[in-house]
Order: structure tokens, then C-alpha cells, then sequence
């Protein structure tokens, strides 16, 4: 018998692994259909997010940047508390201090900038 707590998990792993492999087919085909012209303008009208060109990621710690990664896949609080062995205080207090550096104030604001400035992609993506 499945108890609801796994089949999240099941169906969690199974979004990301979808994820993944729609992540890998489009780099793929922007890789071989792009010039590199069209390569530049994507660029241009993908800016990286304002936090990051003002502070850089050197502004976060590396705990805070760990944290910011495990925000960017999709984990919650006590996921990444659980991940990392850290209390879900004191992940509530980083969170707190990478959004205050990032100038978001939703948990939503920060994985979309967070992706824009390439957290939370898939390992075998990362150049």
C-alpha cells in the first residue's frame, strides 16, 4: 500500500526527472539551431536579474547560495533542513537573509531569479 506521503514523493521525483530531460532536449536544440548571433540576442533580452548584476552571487554566503540551490529545485523548508541537518529555524533564517539580499519578497520571486541567474538546473546542464 502506497501512504500519500510517498506517492508525493514518487510524483515529485518523477516531475523533476521530466523536468531534467526537457531541460537537457532544449539546450540540446539551442545548441546545434542557434548562430551565434541569435545566441547574443537571447543574452541580451535574458539579462541576468538586478541583485545578481549589482552584488554578484559572491553577495551570498556559501551556505546561503546551498540554500538558494535547494530553493531553486523546488524544496521546501524542512526538505532542505533535513538535507542539510540544519534546524528549520535556522534555514527560515537564511531564507530570510537571501531574500532580503536578492530584494524579493516572495519565495516565488526568488526561484525565478535565482533560475535567470542559473540555480536550480540540473548538474549534467551546468557548463
Amino acid at each position: 500500500m502506497i501512504r500519500t506521503n510517498d506517492s508525493k514523493s514518487i510524483a515529485h521525483r518523477i516531475i523533476i526527472s521530466l523536468t531534467q530531460r526537457f531541460l537537457k532536449e532544449v539546450q540540446n536544440f539551442i545548441q546545434v539551431d542557434a548562430t551565434p548571433e541569435e545566441s547574443a540576442f537571447a543574452a541580451s533580452k535574458n539579462p541576468q536579474p538586478d541583485w545578481l548584476n549589482r552584488q554578484g552571487v559572491e553577495a551570498l554566503t556559501d551556505r546561503e547560495q546551498q540554500i538558494l540551490e535547494l530553493i531553486a529545485q523546488g524544496l521546501s523548508n524542512t526538505q532542505i533542513s533535513e538535507q542539510l541537518v540544519l534546524s528549520p529555524k535556522t534555514v527560515k533564517n537564511h531564507i530570510t537573509h537571501i531574500f532580503s539580499k536578492m530584494q524579493v519578497k516572495s519565495r516565488a520571486a526568488a526561484i525565478v531569479q535565482a533560475r535567470e541567474a542559473g540555480f536550480g538546473t540540473p548538474k549534467e546542464l551546468q557548463s
